[in-house]
């Protein structure tokens, strides 16, 4: 990752430690919208099989995501490991769906 963020600012023109700052600022941020958006849809979900879909949309959705910023930007992965990234997604969001508390209707 270093790499890449560092060929970017050399072609750019910039220096490479506030390139990496604002990088690591970047991601920080969008994990946490991402997260809260997560935490929020989660905790109103109050059956298994509800949050279970949920999860696996949400984190195969990212996976998605994953794989096309990686390619997208041609640095990084093979095309032959875009499936398995996109079916370990939706199978994380369930072993997820499967640790989460379920609310209890009140």
């Amino acid at each position: 990752m270093a790499n890449l963020v560092e060929c970017v600012a050399s072609v750019r023109g910039v220096p490479f430690a506030p390139t990496l700052a604002r990088a690591y600022l970047t991601t920080g941020t969008v994990g946490g919208v991402v997260g809260a958006l997560f935490g929020n849809v989660t905790s109103n979900l109050q059956k298994w099989p509800a949050l279970a879909l949920w999860a696996v949309v949400f984190f195969t959705s990212v996976a998605l995501v994953f794989v096309g910023a990686s390619s997208a930007f041609r640095h990084g992965m093979h095309p032959e490991l875009a499936l398995p990234i996109v079916l370990a997604g939706s199978l994380y969001g369930l072993l997820v769906s499967v640790s989460l508390p379920i609310r209890r209707a009140r």
